[in-house]
């Protein structure tokens, strides 16, 4: 049932508007000033606002801007009842929010012209938007998918905390084993969160396979996945990665790094955190590509903690901190729940850096490994 709010402090006026739209089987709901208006729409969510520009104490402009400053309110279409033809008056509606305006007296064919053109819109646009957040909704259901879950490859020792920030969304992590106790850990964060960033993070799980499956090394992998990246995604998709490779017969952890930040070694034995960062481009931007390896030993209980920027670039009370800072506070949250298991920590770790912080604009991603 379509329902429209009429905002009008003429008393008589809004009574024959409302007859009028009754009788075209439209609910009409009756505000006489602006602050009751305004309280009428958030409460009865209509379809559309027929509002008149005059009113004492709070006009029809300032009643559509707080409207539109409502986050409640803000998409419900207003169409202003004016009794004059001044054209700055008019444009100063426009500015304020609305979507159309209503000379008085009325004509009936104009206005349930104009009332059908904006109703039919907005039912249109919920169903673009609905169609939309359905086809988020299977993105993000896809993209959870083909995350391996620690329970399947418990030899691997990982737990993962994922947080998206859209429905579908840019950051994504990869387990593979690349032999007896030797197993490739990678994060990577892909630009936008739209079907291009849903579409990457599957090929990029493709071509990791197909990489370790068939290359010598991971060098050679990300010269690939930027090959692929390169041909056959436009040019604004790239993705920046973090890459462990945890032989822990040799026990040794070799690291790469595309553009991305820094991994981190938490030794047992100390309890301390250790920034690894290695030089390396960003996916999907240059042709060709340099990225270096950084080997270092680790031994049994050492933990390694792989993330995306999104968790050192929260925005606390005092803004948003640089990403050293950001990193120093990863640090010592990894640090003080080094002692605690290993999903325990990584979960601990995140709800340490969102506490106090504002709502993320970013995915968030954390991988730890133990060794």
């Amino acid at each position: 049932m379509t329902s429209i709010v009429i905002i009008d402090d003429d008393f008589v006026s809004a009574v024959c508007l409302e007859a009028l739209l009754k009788q075209e089987g439209y609910t009409i709901f009756k505000a006489l000033n602006g602050p009751e208006g305004r309280a009428l729409v958030r409460e009865r969510e209509p379809d559309l606002v027929l509002l008149d520009i005059q009113m004492p104490e709070e006009n029809g402009l300032e009643t559509c801007r707080k409207l539109k400053a409502d986050s409640a309110t803000a998409d419900v279409p207003v169409i202003f009842l004016t009794g004059t033809e001044d054209l700055s008056t008019k444009l100063d509606g426009f500015e304020a929010g609305a979507m159309d305006y209503i000379t008085k007296p009325y004509q009936t064919a104009e206005v349930l012209a104009r009332i059908r053109v904006h109703i039919r819109a907005r039912k249109m646009l919920k169903l673009l938007v609905s169609s939309q957040l359905a086809q988020l909704d299977r993105l993000a259901k896809a993209q959870q998918a083909i995350l391996v879950d620690p329970a399947t490859l418990p030899q691997a020792r990982f737990a993962a905390f994922y947080r998206s920030f859209h429905a579908a969304g840019g950051d994504f992590y990869e387990v593979l084993q690349a032999g007896d106790r030797i197993y490739d850990y990678v994060v990577a964060d892909v630009s936008g969160h739209d079907a291009d960033a849903s579409l990457v993070t599957s090929a990029l799980k493709v071509l990791l396979h197909q990489g370790c499956s068939t290359l010598g090394s991971p060098e050679e992998t990300l010269r690939m996945v930027n090959g692929g990246l390169r041909s056959a995604f436009p040019e604004h998709v790239y993705l920046t990665l973090a890459w462990a490779h945890l032989n822990r017969n040799r026990r040794t952890l070799t690291t790469y790094l595309a553009g991305h930040p820094p991994i981190l070694h938490l030794a047992a034995a100390t309890g301390r955190a250790r920034v690894i960062e290695t030089p390396g481009d960003v996916l999907g931007i240059y042709d060709t590509i340099e990225i270096a390896a950084v080997q270092c030993p680790v031994a049994p209980g050492d933990r390694v903690l792989l993330f995306t920027d999104g968790l050192i670039e929260l925005v606390g009370p005092g803004g948003m901190p640089s990403r050293s800072r950001g990193l120093a506070d990863l640090c010592a949250a990894a640090e003080a729940r080094m002692a605690q298991p290993l999903e325990a920590m990584v979960q601990g770790i995140a709800e340490d850096l969102v506490q106090g912080a504002e709502p993320a604009t970013d995915d968030l991603l954390i991988l730890g490994v133990e060794v």
